[in-house]
Order: C-alpha cells, then structure tokens, then sequence
C-alpha cells in the first residue's frame, strides 16, 4: 500500500512496468465494504493501469490490466468506458489467457445495458476459445441471465422460452469434460428446478385454455338456449 500511495502523491517519479502493474493490481483488490474505501482505491487503480498501459504499451500485461481496468470501471458504474475498453482486440494478445475474463466482464456490463444479444455473444465467443481452460463458467453464466429474463418476464410464451433457454445452457456446460462432482450436482440442481418451473407453468398454460374453451363452450351454449 505504501507505493501505491507514494506513486500516487508523486507521479513524476521513476517505477518499472511490473511495479508499476503490481501498484494498481493492488488496489484493484480492495475488498468492497458497505464503509470501505474500496470505491477511492479503484479509482486510483485506474488512475496507475492508465498510466502503465500509457507508459509501458508493449509489456507482457498490457492485456491483463485492461481485463482488470474494465472490471473497475464496471464496478464504478462507468459501463460505456467499460465496454469501449474491452473491444480493443489488441486483449487477445499477447496474455491470451486474460481474453475470456474480459469477454465474461463485457457481457455482464453489455446485460446490465440490457443487451442480451451482445452479452450472448460474447459469452458464447469465450466458451468456444481454446485458451479458456472454465468454458462451463460461461454457460453457467447464460444460464443465470436467461434465467433472470425468465424471472422479469410477464408474458407466459416468452418466459418458457427463456427458461428453455438456461436449461439449455446448463447442459451445455453439464456435458464438458473434466466437471468435478460437487460442480455436476450444482448444475443438474439447477436443471432440475427449472425444469419443475417449466413444467409447471406449461401446466397452467393448458389449465389456462381448457378454461377459456369451457368459457367460449358456455357462452355458445347460452346463446343458443
């Protein structure tokens, strides 16, 4: 903390690349506090990745800081900043390993916008790379925001498919390689209770039509009486 705090009140003074990442990586990882300084400390993380990528554009970590610089600004509430900084392709190299946080971060900022196309998108884009070794976190996390539209959703047709829509993702990420046990009953839970969801609400929906066709029945029949 003291050479964030150093750099900070002296910016003219000199620091290497890796200090310099290390200062604003630091701070990056205070720890959110409804009393806490962490909203400050995020902001002056910015402030020093800025300054790194500014001062040192060709390091080894350049990707890095923008997959975290673009988590700050999410979590600062600066969304357009967030997603214009993490459209630069320049994040696929040369820490490739940095480039499916960073897709994962865009597509929640992009859901919070309420562009769940793009959200999809890039969610989608980051299961299939070769270099992201949790593909299932990506599905995992379709699943959740097709689950949330499903929760918000008023018209009963639209909500189905929504919720087919996270069971879908869910399996997907079900039949990858490699899930450990505790990972596997976590995701079949979530099939399953969506799956009761489904049919249940697919059961009302006929309960619903049978209704109206006995009410559409009766009133033929009384005018016919």
């Amino acid at each position: 903390a003291a050479f964030e705090k150093i750099y900070t009140e002296h910016p003219s003074l000199p620091v290497g690349p890796e200090s310099l990442f290390q200062a604003a990586h630091a701070l990056a990882e205070t720890k959110a506090e409804p009393r806490g300084p962490a909203q400050e400390a995020y902001i002056n993380s910015i402030y020093l990745f800025e300054k790194y990528l500014e001062e040192y554009p060709n390091h080894e970590k350049t990707g890095r800081a923008q997959t975290i610089m673009g988590r700050l600004l999410r979590d600062t509430g600066q969304y357009d900043a967030a997603i214009e900084l993490l459209r630069d392709p320049l994040l696929r190299e040369p820490d490739r390993a940095g480039y499916p946080p960073a897709l994962r971060i865009r597509a929640d900022v992009c859901d919070r916008l309420g562009d769940v196309s793009a959200a999809d998108a890039d969610l989608h884009i980051a299961a299939s790379l070769p270099d992201n070794y949790a593909p299932e976190e990506d599905y995992k996390a379709l699943a959740s925001m097709y689950k949330q539209r499903a929760r918000a959703e008023s018209d009963p047709e639209a909500r189905r498919e929504w919720q087919q829509l996270a069971i879908q993702e869910w399996q997907r990420a079900l039949n990858l390689f490699g899930l450990d046990r505790g990972e596997r009953r976590a995701i079949m839970s979530q099939i399953d209770a969506e799956t009761s969801l489904l049919a249940a609400s697919a059961n009302d929906g006929q309960v619903g039509e049978m209704s109206s066709v006995t009410g559409d029945v009766a009133g033929t029949s009384a005018l016919t009486a």
